[in-house]
């Protein structure tokens, strides 16, 4: 194969692994930022529905006494509150489980994603491209193969079956737990935990 082919087809591959990667990457990486420690893993699994019901008839009092909540008012508290109502509003889940520090993941119909809304509007998702023949020659011999994430037979410390059907994607869990680390929503949607200071690590 000819080196400016191979370089090519490299480049098309990794751009692949991106793009497939993004969205869960995205909800993984979205809430860190300087001064957020990553979350431990659950004590306990808490099952969608339950989830749902106790996200609605949460109170600011008891959430602004948890260690490590910085929401700074009860207006704030409910804007977290009606954004996890909004993010979650006609999504279909199956099944979910836990991926210690990653929390709860949950298995959501791909047609019933948050990512495929627009402006009120709901997106289809468009049928991937054909899949490239690659020769495997040279370096990508040198590869080894890696263990996935999910599978069938894979079960977290709860029993759960760490997989997602097929037309159905994993979507990592938005909790209030996780919110209530910052002092406002906006602080929560800025990548370095501080609203108005995006680009800027070291910003007081």
């Amino acid at each position: 194969m000819h080196p400016k082919v191979k370089k090519s087809l490299l480049s098309i591959v990794k751009a692949a692994i991106i793009i497939v990667a993004v969205p869960m990457l995205t909800q993984c990486n979205l809430s860190k930022g300087p001064d957020q420690q990553a979350p431990k893993g659950p004590t306990e699994f808490i099952p969608y529905a339950q989830f749902t019901a106790d996200t609605q008839k949460a109170k600011f009092e008891d959430y602004a006494k948890r260690p490590g909540s910085k929401v700074v008012n009860e207006k704030e508290f409910q804007k977290m509150q009606k954004h996890i109502a909004s993010l979650y509003d006609g999504v279909v889940i199956k099944n979910s489980f836990i991926m210690e520090n990653n929390g709860h993941v949950d298995c959501i119909d791909t047609k019933s994603q948050p990512g495929l809304r627009q402006g009120g509007k709901r997106l289809t998702v468009q049928k991937p491209p054909k899949a490239l023949i690659v020769q495997e020659e040279g370096e990508f011999q040198k590869g080894q193969p890696v263990q996935p994430m999910l599978a069938k037979e894979k079960k977290d410390r709860f029993g759960n079956r760490m997989f997602c059907e097929n037309n159905f994607i994993p979507m990592r869990r938005v909790t209030l737990d996780e919110l209530t680390r910052f002092r406002t929503l906006e602080d929560f949607f800025n990548k370095y935990g501080k609203a108005g200071t995006i680009g800027v690590p070291g910003a007081k």
